[in-house]
């Protein structure tokens, strides 16, 4: 069950319904929220833009320069024993920036997901726990997967397990995605149907990423 989601393509949809991307950005979040109680907040002038987009007719731009977008609320996600963060990422600079694409950590607790000269980091609690190589390329929209399976911690590019290590539980906090919980290490480039979620059954097997928008 989807209990959070910012689908930065067209919609957000989840336990009320979809939710239209009229709002602007930057005012009082980008696409919206399921509900009032669980919105997202734009930074800088995140915002959505047509140029590029993995489904739909628009996907969040975040231009490495203050962009970032982040919940407003207190998230429970990775309080869960089974829980997973997955999305698409696009940029003509994905092997030679160095950017967060996601940090649900505070204080360097939790985790993160970061890029670094073409590889895709894992952190854990302020360390680099996995890195994963040879697997981005610039212009390219790549699926990217971080799940938490009970005892287990996996990450997956392109439907591709590239990864495992220890999971742990998390106290309830806030989460970013597009840069590093203090703001900086800002990602440039577009960011399309992100989901956090907490499903039950998950598999470290490969697996077909999506071929259209969540619903």
């Amino acid at each position: 069950n989807v209990d959070e989601s910012i689908a930065t393509g067209v919609e957000a949809t989840g336990q009320i319904g979809t939710v239209s991307p009229n709002t602007a950005a930057g005012v009082t979040g980008v696409e919206g929220e399921l509900n009032p109680l669980k919105p997202f907040t734009a930074s800088g002038d995140a915002q959505l833009s047509t140029a590029e987009k993995k489904f739909g007719t628009a996907s969040l731009l975040l231009d490495g320069t203050g962009d970032f977008v982040t919940t407003s609320y207190t998230s429970s996600l990775l309080t869960s024993s089974e829980w997973g963060v997955d999305f698409w990422v696009y940029s003509s600079t994905l092997t030679s920036q160095t950017a967060h694409l996601w940090d649900a950590q505070n204080s360097n607790s939790g985790f993160a997901l970061r890029i670094s000269s073409g590889n895709l980091q894992v952190i854990k609690d302020g360390s680099i726990t996995r890195s994963v190589s040879g697997q981005l390329s610039n212009n390219t929209w790549h699926h990217i997967r971080l799940q938490r399976r009970y005892a287990f911690t996996e990450v997956f590019v392109d439907g591709f397990q590239r990864g495992q290590q220890a999971g742990a539980g998390y106290n309830a906090h806030t989460y970013v995605i597009g840069a590093k919980e203090n703001g900086s290490e800002e990602f440039t480039g577009y960011i399309d149907e992100f989901r956090a979620s907490t499903p039950t059954g998950l598999s470290a097997a490969s697996f077909t990423p999506e071929t259209e928008a969540y619903s």
